[in-house]
């Protein structure tokens, strides 16, 4: 019987917790003009070199923005 309640009591646990406003994601998935959320670039020299346009909408809020690209010549 105690096991019975248990199973229970963990099941509304379970079912309720994915009803609270926390239990969403944090992500945003981000689209571009032509509909894709990637963009590939292959960088054909050395140096600095443009991987695309970014815009960020007019009353957007930025907290943070990172770009690290390190790679090898293929």
């Amino acid at each position: 019987m105690i096991l019975m309640r248990l199973a229970i009591f963990l099941s509304l646990i379970f079912i309720t917790s994915t009803l609270a406003p926390f239990a969403t994601s944090a992500t945003t998935e981000t689209q571009f003009s032509d509909g894709t959320t990637t963009y590939e670039h292959t960088f054909t020299g050395s140096g600095t070199g443009t991987a695309g346009i970014l815009s960020i909408p007019y009353g957007a809020e930025v907290t943070a923005a990172e770009f690290r690209m390190t790679g090898e010549a293929s």
